[in-house]
């Protein structure tokens, strides 16, 4: 998660990544996990990082820029149309933008012109926090992917 004592999602996935180098977690291994991550794990799990770059597991054909919304206060709430129909409100904190989402990946709903939940084979990432609001879209869409 991106919340707590000032520690925003990419200082949260730089860490991830370097306990996951550092643990010699193969890639096979994190292949075969398969979720829907929020903020930090849309991070994690990008092709290309920048803003600075960082390593990732480069599980998903995305390209991932860091706290691009803006700072902890620039925090926000949005209504998101989704790709299949109807809306959804999304908790954006210290976000991270994914600016390009390549092929084989599925754009599932877009904040301003951006991606910001997609899915790609097992993998589902969100650049803002469906578990803070009363929204279950996300979390439907997690359980009909099992």
């Amino acid at each position: 998660m991106c919340r707590g004592r000032g520690f925003g999602a990419s200082r949260r996935a730089s860490r991830i990544a370097s306990r996951v180098a550092a643990s010699q977690l193969s890639q096979s291994v994190a292949l075969r996990a398969a979720g829907v991550v929020p903020c930090a794990g849309a991070i994690l799990l990008a092709h290309e990082v920048t803003g600075p770059p960082q390593a990732s597991l480069d599980l998903m054909n995305i390209s991932v820029e860091r706290n691009a919304y803006g700072r902890q206060i620039d925090s926000r709430i949005a209504k998101l149309p989704v790709k299949e129909g109807g809306e959804m409100e999304a908790v954006f904190i210290r976000a991270p933008i994914i600016r390009k989402a390549g092929e084989g990946v599925r754009v599932l709903a877009e904040y301003q012109g951006d991606p910001v939940w997609v899915e790609q084979g097992r993998h589902m990432v969100t650049t803002f926090h469906p578990e803070l609001t009363e929204d279950s879209t996300v979390h439907r869409r997690f359980l009909e992917k099992l």
